[in-house]
């Protein structure tokens, strides 16, 4: 039985990481407005601001250097039809793999019900080029026909990084809403977002700080609750891919309410993996399972 703090947190997250299932295309190679793309700020990665932990096919992660998949493609969602667990020919206990899982399937649904907007107007702006306006920003504006908005992605080479601006609006309901803003630096491997809660609640909500090694096709997010109203200010996510051998996929919640660590490591090759989360188990040990999902000691 979930405890209440639970719940709630699980609440918050369903408010963090939306439009899973996302696909990215490149920006295109045409540019109508003669402007020289080129010259134009590098966006930050999709995965930045869109998460994507629907892709939970076997392989390792794609490129970090565009669209990375998640690590949670290691870890397939239960299927509800056998009771929550993925059986893999097999009828072994897959208790740990299943608890890990369904960590994920909160942040699943977390992310379609409340990021939706933000995260599908930034995934669109890839698909467009960006004009070069007199003041010397760059602006990718756009049409979102999946969330029926408009926005505009405004980018800024200030002080040696690029500010980000993102501007929503919406037919009869709200005009040029600043819906998030953010920095990168000029290689695009490392930045920040701040995003809003909605244009009727319009307080700074989510944090993101993120890294990447393109080298090393490595990297990490972080979403932190900011919200000073909010009695999870201060939790956070925080997950990505790190090029370990063994589990080369980590994800891990943090509940400032009760200080409590959920821990998820994975392989997204083999689709082993282990977790450790206290206030559920009753310690901090990690429990394992293996390639098939089946409960297994430590290797």
């Amino acid at each position: 039985m979930k405890t209440s703090w639970q719940k709630k947190w699980h609440i918050w997250l369903l408010m963090i990481a939306a439009a899973l299932m996302l696909s990215m295309a490149g920006c295109g190679d045409n540019d109508p407005d003669g402007d020289d793309d080129d010259d134009a700020p590098t966006i930050p990665p999709a995965y930045t601001l869109a998460p994507d932990f629907s892709s939970m096919g076997g392989g390792r992660a794609g490129s970090a250097a565009t669209d990375p998949v998640a690590p949670a493609e290691a870890l397939k969602l239960p299927d509800t039809q056998t009771g929550g667990a993925v059986i893999h020919g097999s009828s072994c206990s897959q208790a740990n793999y299943t608890h890990a899982a369904l960590q994920v399937g909160f942040w699943n649904t977390a992310l379609w019900l409340t990021l939706a907007v933000p995260s599908w107007s930034f995934v669109e702006a890839f698909n467009h080029d960006p004009v070069l306006r007199d003041d010397g920003s760059w602006v990718w504006s756009y049409e979102v026909n999946r969330v029926g908005v408009t926005a505009e992605l405004h980018g800024a080479f200030v002080d040696g990084e690029v500010r980000w601006r993102m501007y929503v609006s919406k037919q009869d309901d709200y005009e040029d809403f600043l819906w998030y803003r953010g920095t990168s630096n000029l290689p695009a491997t490392e930045g920040t977002w701040t995003l809003k809660n909605n244009p009727t609640d319009q307080e700074d909500w989510i944090g993101i700080e993120w890294s990447r090694s393109i080298a090393n096709q490595t990297w990490q997010v972080t979403y932190t609750n900011i919200r000073t109203d909010d009695d999870n200010e201060g939790g956070f996510i925080n997950y990505g891919i790190d090029g370990e051998n063994d589990y080369d996929a980590f994800y891990d919640i943090y509940n400032i309410v009760d200080d409590n660590l959920v821990q998820i490591d994975s392989n997204t090759t083999t689709e082993a993996g282990r977790v450790t989360n206290e206030v559920y188990f009753g310690d901090d040990l990690w429990r394992y399972w293996d390639a098939n999902h089946c409960d297994t000691v430590a290797p």
